[in-house]
């Protein structure tokens, strides 16, 4: 079972979302699709879009045991 996030970050601060990813699970294999793109790993998928103005939204299906970085609290969707 995965717990899906949504986000809407600036680029600098979806980075952060990867790298954290990759230091948990590993790194995942990159996929590109036709409007978005996506790192998969047998323990998350994150699917992204950026908006060419800084920003990127970014759908998380991962596994429930991670936490979100305090420093990404802010930019989660409801």
């Amino acid at each position: 079972m995965m717990t899906r996030i949504h986000f809407d970050v600036p680029s600098d601060a979806f980075g952060v979302l990867v790298s954290g990813l990759e230091q948990q699970f590993g790194v995942a294999r990159a996929v590109v699709d036709l409007d978005y793109a996506s790192l998969r790993n047998e323990s998350y998928t994150l699917s992204y879009a950026t908006d060419h103005a800084g920003r990127v939204l970014a759908l998380l299906d991962v596994t429930p045991s991670w936490q979100i970085p305090e420093q990404l609290q802010a930019y989660r969707r409801a």
